[in-house]
């Protein structure tokens, strides 16, 4: 970063330093009897508020990137879920590593709305209970990202 002395009499011992993206400041040179200190000090109040308006402008598009990845990460849960609900109509596949892994993931969840509705006979509505939840649960969390 760039040094420079102002020669001022208002200001004696005033560096100006500029530096990233073109935000400039005052370094203050203060010397006391046993070392020099360093204080940060702002041109003026006008540009410490613009540098807070742009902060609160492109502070949103900070976590935009963190949008697709929420999205993502619940869809594959969800196509986890509907695996799991058609692997229940097969119980041979449970056999497999893969289906054991989805089993181990999603089953905890299901157990959750199993116990709110229980199963029916032969027919289990609770899954419709679970995708309808994290549904919401996936917009709830996109909109406080936003």
């Amino acid at each position: 970063m760039p040094l420079k002395k102002v020669f001022s009499s208002s200001r004696p011992n005033v560096i100006e330093a500029s530096g990233l993206s073109n935000m400039r400041f005052f370094l203050s040179l203060k010397y006391s009897q046993q070392r020099p200190y360093y204080r940060l000090k702002f041109l003026d109040r006008k540009d410490f508020f613009l540098y807070i308006r742009i902060l609160l402008i492109y502070y949103p598009l900070f976590f935009m990137w963190l949008i697709p990845i929420v999205d993502l990460l619940f869809q594959i849960y969800m196509l986890m879920l509907f695996g799991r609900i058609i692997s229940s109509w097969a119980p041979q596949l449970m056999q497999y590593r893969f289906m054991q892994f989805i089993a181990f993931y999603t089953d905890p969840y299901l157990n959750l709305f199993r116990k709110i509705i229980p199963p029916f006979g032969m027919v289990d509505i609770s899954p419709i209970l679970a995708f309808f939840s994290l549904s919401l649960l996936k917009d709830l969390i996109i909109f406080l990202i936003r």
